[in-house]
């Protein structure tokens, strides 16, 4: 499987207008539990064209340029279970978790451009990377891919947990030490959505 499946491409570009074509793969129509809100930007705060610059720092970049790429492999991952796992509440969870990543990709894009910052770090070395923040590696995408029935369930299960423990990891660094409040508003939704899920991840592993 070729990096450019989860590493910020095509479905980022659809959101900038570059490309078209892509929502139906990044977003979905289930919606998460009440008990896990998806992360969000307030309706009143800029999106897409109208964003306006705000004040950020470098660690507001950071966490966007970060949770994009880490979003857009959640995408990935949880439509494998759609074609594979042997559960329903396994593809339940996982068609929840694909449509409420699309719309966060979608206002973490909006936050870059409101302050006229890349999608992507200018120094390829600051982007993640297999292993950062619960990012999967291809040899462990490939093994997803070939699974299929209760063995895919308990992989999915254990990836997509280590998966979410990244991305909160990522927001908890801008909780920390980032300075716009949007961004900071959206962190701490996205710990909330983020750890809803992986309630309902470790229940179902734990059958």
């Amino acid at each position: 499987m070729a990096s450019k499946k989860y590493l910020l491409g095509a479905c980022a570009a659809a959101v900038l207008g570059l490309a078209s074509g892509c929502d139906s793969d990044v977003e979905g129509s289930a919606e998460p539990k009440s008990g896990a809100p998806a992360a969000s930007v307030p309706s009143g705060s800029a999106t897409g064209d109208e964003a306006a610059p705000s004040e950020h720092n470098a660690e507001d970049v950071k966490f966007a340029q970060r949770l994009l790429p880490h979003h857009e492999q959640a995408v990935v991952i949880s439509r494998l279970a759609f074609e594979r796992s042997a559960d329903p509440e396994v593809t339940a969870l996982a068609r929840r978790i694909h449509g409420a990543r699309g719309p966060e990709m979608k206002q973490l894009m909006a936050l870059l451009q409101g302050w006229d910052e890349p999608v992507a770090p200018p120094n390829h070395g600051d982007s993640i990377g297999h292993g950062d923040f619960g990012l999967l590696s291809e040899e462990e995408l490939q093994r997803l891919e070939q699974a299929s029935g209760t063995e895919f369930d308990q992989e999915w299960l254990r990836l997509m947990t280590e998966h979410h423990e990244g991305a909160v990891e990522i927001a908890e660094l801008e909780l920390r030490d980032g300075v716009d409040s949007l961004a900071k508003l959206f962190a701490q939704n996205a710990v909330d959505s983020q750890n809803g899920e992986l309630a309902e991840l470790r229940s179902l592993a734990a059958g």
